[in-house]
C-alpha cells in the first residue's frame, strides 16, 4: 500500500501567502499555507515556515519557489491566497502579473445532472475540496455549507446542501476518511481525488481506493475489504490539526 511518508516527494504549499512576522521568535518573512510532502508533518496541515531566504518563479512549472534555511517549497501559483497576499504584494516577484494570470483559475470539477460529486485531495483541510450536484430538471447546482469539529479521537467534518438533500459526514484519519453518513437523496455518489497521493475512503459498501486524478462511483463493485483496520494506512506523523 502506498504511503505518503516518502522522502522523494516534492515539498509543496497550497493556499499560500507570504508575510512578515514582527513579534515572534522567527521574526522575519515567512511562508504560510497547507503543506504536502513533508517528512514529519501530515499532508493537509496548515503551517508557517521558518524565515524565507529566497523566492523566484518557475514559469515552466507555474510555481513560486520559496527557500528557507533547510527546505525548498513549491507553491502552485493558482493556489495563492491573493486576498491575503495583496497586503504584502512586494514579497512575491512579479506579483501583479501572477495575480492577473492565475487569480480565479481554479475551477472545481463538475458532473452530469442527477449525480453527486465529492472532490477530495491531500492538500485541502480535512481532505475536502468541493461538492457539486445539479439535480435533474434544475438549472443551478445546489448550494452547500461545511462544518468541522474535533473531539478526543476524531476530526469530524460535515458537508450539507442548504436544502438538506445531501448530507455527507466523515472522520479524518491519516491519508483516509471514514464516512459516518452518506445521504444523497438517492442520487449516485462519486468521489474524485485531485491530489497527488492515493486516498482511502471507508464507505457503507467497503473501502474505496482512489489514485491521484481518479474518480469512482461509490458502490460495492468499486470497493474492497470492509475491515478498515487491515487495509488503511497508519502513521507516526503529526495529526492533521497541529
Amino acid at each position: 500500500m502506498t504511503s505518503y511518508k516518502d522522502n522523494s516527494r516534492k515539498l509543496k504549499m497550497y493556499y499560500w501567502y507570504i508575510d512578515e512576522r514582527e513579534n515572534h521568535k522567527n521574526k522575519g518573512i515567512v511562508l504560510h499555507g497547507i503543506v504536502t510532502g513533508h517528512v514529519n508533518i501530515a499532508d493537509s496541515t496548515f503551517i508557517h515556515t521558518s524565515r524565507v531566504q529566497n523566492t523566484y518563479i518557475n514559469k515552466d512549472e507555474h510555481e513560486l519557489i520559496v527557500e528557507t534555511k533547510n527546505s525548498v517549497y513549491h507553491c502552485p501559483l493558482a493556489y495563492c491566497e491573493f486576498a491575503k497576499q495583496d497586503e504584502r504584494e512586494d514579497l512575491v516577484p512579479d506579483y501583479a502579473q501572477i495575480k492577473d494570470t492565475y487569480s480565479g483559475k481554479i475551477k472545481p470539477p463538475v458532473i452530469e445532472a442527477g449525480n453527486v460529486l465529492l472532490v477530495m485531495s491531500n492538500f485541502d483541510s480535512h481532505h475536502f475540496h468541493s461538492l457539486y450536484c445539479k439535480p435533474v430538471g434544475e438549472f443551478e447546482p445546489l448550494s452547500y455549507h461545511v462544518t468541522a469539529s474535533s473531539d478526543t479521537f476524531h476530526d469530524n467534518f460535515c458537508v450539507k446542501t442548504n436544502d438538506s438533500r445531501i448530507d455527507l459526514r466523515f472522520f479524518q484519519h491519516f491519508q483516509n476518511i471514514e464516512f459516518s453518513m452518506q445521504e444523497t437523496d438517492e442520487m449516485p455518489l462519486y468521489i474524485e481525488n485531485i491530489g497527488d497521493i492515493p486516498l482511502y475512503i471507508k464507505t457503507s459498501y467497503g473501502i474505496l481506493e482512489l489514485l491521484p486524478d481518479q474518480r469512482k462511483l461509490v458502490n460495492r463493485e468499486n470497493t474492497r475489504c470492509r475491515d478498515m483496520t487491515m487495509t488503511l494506512p497508519t502513521s507516526s506523523l503529526f495529526s492533521a490539526d497541529l
